[in-house]
């Protein structure tokens, strides 16, 4: 009976070994397919949003300091259409004011002094 067990486990390594391949060969293929820009971060806009975390504190928006505000995906989506100059800074100041009550003008102030003079299109 042992021998028997050992011969059935022996078989099935090769066909592990197989599927192993098979799906790391999809997933490599399934990520070499993804737009090229879609998973990297932008080290101009990332290095933005870290001075603004650090220079800007303790600015709040909506009662929050900013690290987690950048948590926000709606936040961060506009702030990065502001860096990237898809909106201009009153259509960033209404959305902030309209989504995140309270004082935000020092913030909103405090992120659009660090707003580089241009920056490369993405």
């Amino acid at each position: 009976m042992r021998s028997i067990r050992f011969a059935v486990l022996s078989s099935t390594v090769p066909a592990r070994r197989a599927r192993t391949t098979i799906c790391l060969l999809v997933a490599t293929a399934g990520i070499a397919a993804c737009a090229p820009d879609a998973w990297r971060s932008d080290s101009g806009f990332d290095g933005w949003t870290n001075r603004i975390i650090q220079e800007c504190y303790p600015r709040s928006i909506g009662g929050a300091q900013l690290s987690p505000v950048f948590n926000d995906a709606s936040f961060l989506d506009s702030a990065s259409r502001l860096y990237f100059r898809k909106i201009d800074v009153q259509q960033f100041t209404g959305f902030v004011n309209g989504f995140y009550p309270g004082d935000n003008k020092a913030a909103i102030d405090c992120l659009v002094s660090k707003l580089p003079p241009t920056v490369s299109p993405k």
